[in-house]
Parts: structure tokens; sequence; C-alpha cells
């Protein structure tokens, strides 16, 4: 064997060793992931902000600047408003733990904390109509149009 022959013959055992530790710890991050606790209440919080970053992102940037202007104008009656539908599924999740439900007050919670929901989107609603509003006619056209194409 040659000293040329054992080079090769060494590196090809490092980069072996690497990968198999490459896939040693992408196999133990996925596994932590797959056996991690999901959390109980998925709330969604950055919902509304993708949204609109969706919207904008299609529209001129002036139109754009204007739709996240007004959008940031309702933030904080967003975050009020999540807060809200976070404590009232809280309540309804918190039923269940109960020896006797009472299917009542767990349906009028269960509502309680769809209509909070509704509400976010009620606030995201208005910021949107108020831009487009805004918006020149052209632009709007031009946003259903590529809408369409998808």
């Amino acid at each position: 064997m040659t000293i040329l022959s054992r080079i090769r013959i060494t590196r090809l055992h490092v980069a072996l060793l690497v990968s198999l530790c490459l896939n040693v710890v992408l196999g133990s991050y996925v596994a932590a992931q797959w056996l991690a606790p999901r959390p109980l209440i998925a709330t969604a919080a950055g919902a509304p902000m993708r949204l609109i970053d969706n919207i904008a992102d299609r529209l001129p940037a002036d139109d754009a600047a204007r739709l996240r202007r007004i959008y940031d104008s309702r933030k904080p009656s967003v975050v009020e408003a999540q807060q809200a539908y976070e404590q009232a599924l809280r309540r309804a999740i918190l039923m269940l733990a109960e020896p006797q439900l009472d299917t009542a007050a767990f349906r009028a919670a269960v509502m309680e904390a769809r209509d909070r929901r509704v509400a976010i989107g009620d606030i995201v609603i208005d910021a949107v109509v108020e831009a487009a509003a805004e918006i020149p006619p052209e632009t709007r056209a031009a946003l259903v149009g590529r809408l369409r194409q998808r």
C-alpha cells in the first residue's frame, strides 16, 4: 500500500465519521421535535400580519406601505383581541378537565372563543377595506388579476 492510498483511506474514514456525526445530530433533532409536547392552545398569533404581508407583497410600494400603516394603527386592537381569544379558549379547555362536563356551559365557552377569534378577523378586514378604499382602481384591478392567476 502506498502513502497516497493510505491518505485516501484516511480521508474516507474522516468523511464517513463526519457523515455519521451529522446523521446523529439530524436524527436527534428530528426525534426531539417529534416527541416534544404540542401546545394545547395553538393561537396562530402571527396570522393577521402574514395576511397583511401577503396582500402588501402584491401591491406597489406606496400602496403596500399604506396598508401596513393602516394595519399598524390597529395592531394594539389586534393584540388585545388575540389575548381575549386566548383567555376564552383557555376557559373552554379547562372546562374539559371538570369531572362533570356541563355541556351547555362548555358550548357557550367554545362559542365565546369562536366569537373572540372572529373579532380578530374583523379588525384585519377593517384595515384591508380602509386601505382598499384609498388604492387606485387600476391597482385594485391589477391585484385581482394577479390573484386570479394563482
